[in-house]
């Protein structure tokens, strides 16, 4: 019998404890955390009482982590790195020179250049370094691949993407949150949109040609602040009782984040998820450990989310539209936008012989040719508290990976997210932020170039 993998982890925040950590504990047969790096002491405790670690594989830096004698004499152990944007490249190279396995979230590094260094790093190291793309491992994304190459729709000819965020998602990560700054985090078509870069790059089945895009910060500033607002909400703003993003109504909402009102449409067992657990989509539990009323209060009172949106320090876009061009001649846009209702992506893809519609938080997928003209219609059972239960495939499809990559059945180039895999859907979103910028239609041929000079 194989022994369950060993991994430490590099922050135990929403992705690492909350995502991963649920993985853990119902295979943990096959995955055991060892030892924890988070700063924050209470996510740290949490952690270590919920997997029994050692206090002397607890750390307060990746640093003490990743340099632990003891650790570091482990030649089998993997990271599953977690932490924020910004602290994604360093770690992972440090972990890659010393021979470990990488489970990156994504994106995989703020910079151009330094996607491609972590790339060729892996490669020449000849470690896994897989990128948390899980959308190819959800229910409703891997069926609409499976369907495109079954040759259903004939020929992919172009494709509609939208990525609506949602007014209350916008408000929580992207105005008061870790990624309201690019220079801070990363532009909002990379922290929010690689995985709707990569899902592109997968479908079309090629490398970009060309890439415009256009957009801007036009609803989330100072100037767009009704007449009285203060600071923070927690200090008696007038319009608590009518503003969508009031924090106190928001965060304090039975712990629920997204209103019950707004699953009007979406399929029953999603409805039933948000029922059985509403804390699972509770925005309350990524801004304290404390839920009580006056836990959560007081962290609108201490942190960034109490703030008003109107009068934070973001300088992200709200809304953004981009259009690719493919080697092989398919075009593609993606919309992503703040001003939606639901957190949900939207796509329809035409083909020479029909189209693909569907809405993933919905679960619906619609399948409509033109000779026979017939339109079939799905249900997909869709979990929407985990990427589409891609959050459990993707962490099984690591465990095999490196287990197969270790006894030489697998190669780095057949593992579905590896770094390579998932580069060109950062590349996309790198030029699409520089076209947005300065006006231009970036020819990628000409980008890759200039990245690797």
């Amino acid at each position: 019998m194989q022994q369950p993998l060993e991994i430490a982890v590099l922050g135990a925040g929403d992705r690492g404890f909350h995502a991963y950590g649920a993985v853990a504990r119902k295979h943990s047969d096959r995955i055991r955390f060892i030892a924890v790096a988070e700063p924050n002491p209470k996510r740290r405790l949490k952690f270590a009482k919920t997997f029994k670690l050692s206090a002397a594989y607890c750390f307060g830096d990746w640093q003490e982590l990743l340099n632990h004698k003891q650790l570091a004499a482990k030649p089998n152990i993997a990271i599953l790195n977690t932490l924020q944007d910004t602290l994604h490249l360093q770690p992972t190279m440090q972990a890659l020179t010393a021979g470990r396995h990488v489970l990156l979230e994504k994106p995989m590094a703020v910079t151009a250049r330094d996607c491609m260094t972590l790339v060729e790093t892996a490669e020449t190291k000849k470690r896994v370094l897989q990128i948390c793309h899980v959308l190819r491992y959800s229910k409703m994304f891997k069926l609409i691949k499976e369907i495109l190459d079954s040759g259903a729709i004939g020929d992919l000819i172009c494709i509609q993407h939208n990525e609506n965020i949602g007014f209350w998602h916008m408000a929580h990560s992207y105005v008061r949150g870790n990624w309201r700054c690019a220079e801070e985090s990363s532009p909002l078509i990379l922290a929010k949109s690689c995985h709707d870069t990569d899902l592109l790059t997968w479908y079309a089945g090629s490398k970009a040609k060309a890439v415009s895009s256009f957009g801007s910060l036009a609803h989330f500033r100072r100037e767009s602040a009704p007449p009285g607002a203060p600071e923070r909400c927690t200090e008696n703003c007038p319009h608590e009782k009518v503003c969508p993003y009031s924090a106190p109504r928001f965060y304090l909402r039975g712990g629920v984040g997204i209103p019950l009102s707004l699953l009007t449409g979406v399929s029953l067992q999603t409805v039933w998820e948000v029922i059985k657990n509403p804390k699972a989509l509770s925005f309350a539990t990524k801004i304290t450990e404390d839920l009580s009323r006056a836990g959560i209060l007081q962290a609108l009172k201490e942190s960034p989310y109490g703030r008003c949106v109107y009068r934070c320090d973001n300088d992200v876009c709200d809304h953004q539209v981009t259009i690719i061009e493919f080697e092989n001649g398919v075009k593609a846009s993606l919309t992503l936008s703040a001003f939606t209702p639901l957190w949900e992506r939207t796509i329809k893809l035409m083909g020479t012989k029909g189209e693909i519609r569907a809405a993933d938080f919905r679960g619906r997928l619609e399948i409509r040719t033109f000779h026979p003209l017939k339109v079939r219609k799905f249900r997909v059972g869709f979990d929407a508290l985990t990427h589409g239960s891609g959050d459990e495939k993707i962490f099984l499809d690591f465990l095999n990976s490196v287990n197969a990559y270790t006894d030489g059945r697998k190669q780095i180039g057949e593992i579905l997210t590896s770094a390579r895999n998932s580069l060109e859907s950062h590349l996309i979103a790198f030029a699409a932020e520089e076209a947005r910028r300065f006006g231009q239609t970036i020819v990628m041929k000409d980008y890759r170039r200039q990245i690797k000079s």
